[in-house]
């Protein structure tokens, strides 16, 4: 399905929601996932948590509107954010 809301705030916040209706196999051949995104995917052992986590990276791509992939980098406390392009 994809993007179901896609609400533009200000510059610099975007609201979106994804209505999931593919699956992991369909959405991980979406994305052009780096090594270190492949080696997390490949982590995580929970098939409805594999689907939310790509489905995430999906909803962003869409989302920033860019046909460059997005690389989401994580600190040393875990938390996700997007490097700039």
């Amino acid at each position: 399905m994809g993007v179901s809301l896609n609400k533009r705030i200000n510059d610099h916040i975007i609201i979106g929601t994804w209505e999931i209706t593919e699956s992991a196999d369909e959405l991980f051949y979406q994305l052009n996932l780096n090594a270190e995104d492949h080696y997390r995917y490949k982590q995580i052992n929970n098939e409805q948590k594999k689907l939310h986590w790509l489905s995430s990276r999906s909803l962003l791509k869409k989302l920033i509107g860019s046909e460059k992939d997005i690389h989401v980098i994580y600190d040393e406390h875990n938390k996700p954010s997007l490097k700039e392009h």
